[in-house]
């Protein structure tokens, strides 16, 4: 019942709201960030729930330039279509008066929600609904509200002594766990030869591509028809260099099986499935390990960094 009024400003408003969304995201690109709320340039911003689904609402194209209904939505005809099905507006508003419990808002009217029932100064956030919040800005401000201040939550890795060791071993460093994992073997390995495995093996495959291409370009300058004759052959040689390139560092890292264990050791504890620790490795791990005084010294990192650059980075992000 409380989510009825901005259910039905939505109706009247989708198309603004999609534009100061899309505008504010285009912004944040320009200034190096990334646009985290992206979605069909037709749908409204809440969805209907039939035999436990959530169905999104999308308005039909009125002409082949790709406008559609805006804020006179066709009552009479069916300017909406709702799981494939066309649904005029006046259906609609009577869905929403009536069976409101059968809508759920995105994430766009969720927050607006929130923060009409619950009013806050601030809202402190994680690095995802950062990005959200730093969209929505001036949606509240079409729905005549004010957006909370928002505030990042502190985040941090524990890289315990163990795990420095290991990456000290393979020499590698914290911001090396974030390449693709194919990449970081290749470095560990090469860090560990005495050539550069890179430079020796991309090196080769220019000269046989070379050679390749030299080829094609006489026959071809003797009247010769070759078609799309190298085609396959160049597709072919570029999966045989990258297997060559792979299959030489998992045998250098076979021959030391240690090196291996150790980047595995680093990546469980550090990025366990690719995810940030503290989405995956409960703080309990830790307290069983170092005691509660663990809490404290986190505590205590946090007041260190309050007032440093990394709040200044986050604060352009939000009030872009």
């Amino acid at each position: 019942q409380l989510a009825k009024e901005i259910a039905f400003f939505d109706l009247e408003n989708w198309q603004k709201i999609l534009d100061l969304v899309t505008a504010q995201g285009n912004i944040l690109k320009q200034k190096g960030y990334h646009s985290q709320i992206e979605y069909n340039d037709s749908n409204l911003n809440f969805y209907l729930t039939k035999e436990g689904k959530r169905k999104k609402i999308f308005a039909k194209k009125i002409n082949t330039n790709n406008q559609y209904f805006g804020k006179n939505l066709n009552k009479k005809n069916n300017g909406l279509i709702v799981d494939n099905e066309p649904m005029s507006k006046i259906e609609l508003e009577n869905i929403i008066d009536s069976s409101p419990e059968i809508i759920s808002f995105n994430v766009i009217l969720r927050a607006i929600l929130q923060d009409s029932i619950l009013p806050n100064i601030c809202t402190i956030c994680g690095p995802g609904e950062v990005a959200y919040f730093a969209q929505l800005k001036n949606v509240y401000s079409l729905f005549k509200k004010k957006a909370s201040i928002t505030i990042p939550r502190f985040s941090a890795t524990i890289i315990e002594p163990s795990i420095a060791k290991s990456m000290s071993r393979v020499n590698i460093d914290f911001m090396d766990l974030f390449d693709d994992f194919n990449y970081l073997k290749q470095k560990v390995v090469n860090s560990k030869l005495n050539v550069d495995l890179n430079y020796i093996l991309d090196n080769f495959k220019s000269v046989v591509f070379d050679k390749l291409n030299n080829l094609k370009e006489y026959l071809i300058s003797n009247d010769i028809f070759v078609k799309d004759a190298f085609n396959r052959i160049e597709q072919n040689l570029y999966k045989e260099f990258k297997k060559l390139k792979n299959r030489i560092i998992a045998e250098n890292l076979k021959r030391n099986e240690l090196i291996e264990k150790d980047l595995q050791k680093v990546l469980l504890n550090i990025l366990p499935n690719q995810n940030l620790q503290e989405r995956t490795i409960n703080i309990f791990y830790f307290i069983n390990k170092y005691g509660f005084d663990f809490l404290k010294d986190l505590n205590d990192i946090v007041y260190f960094f309050k007032n440093s650059d990394f709040k200044k980075i986050y604060h352009e992000f939000l009030y872009l």
